[in-house]
């Protein structure tokens, strides 16, 4: 018989650990005033961008496709990764954040709908 409480504690912990670590909760994504009246869009402003930070090396080679980082966009990824928020993977991988104005460019563009042209 104690075996069996043995194995059902043992289970418990174990559920308990599983859902706890599966569940993790992401932090909010920080959002900006955007006071800027010129319309941001991908191909004037945010891939230059993209391309000084997060493109170089192998790293984000897709980043050039509007639609791939538009996905981004639109799940919260892109806005969580670079602000550095728990529950997202924090870019650029292994160094600083990006500088506030551009991550305050970033979260303007997605603001305002994530415009292409």
């Amino acid at each position: 018989m104690r075996i069996y409480h043995t194995l059902f504690f043992i289970s418990a912990i174990a559920l308990l650990l599983t859902v706890n670590f599966s569940c993790k909760t992401k932090e909010p994504i920080t959002t900006h005033e955007c006071t800027n009246s010129v319309a941001l869009t991908y191909n004037d402003d945010i891939l230059p961008v993209l391309q000084m930070t997060c493109m170089t090396g192998q790293c984000h080679a897709r980043f050039d496709e509007y639609t791939y980082v538009k996905k981004f966009a639109d799940n919260d990824k892109l806005l969580g990764s670079v602000q550095h928020k728990e529950g997202y993977s924090p870019m650029p991988k292994g160094d600083e954040q990006l500088p506030d104005s551009l991550i305050v460019l970033l979260s303007c563009w997605v603001q305002n709908g994530a415009l292409e042209k």
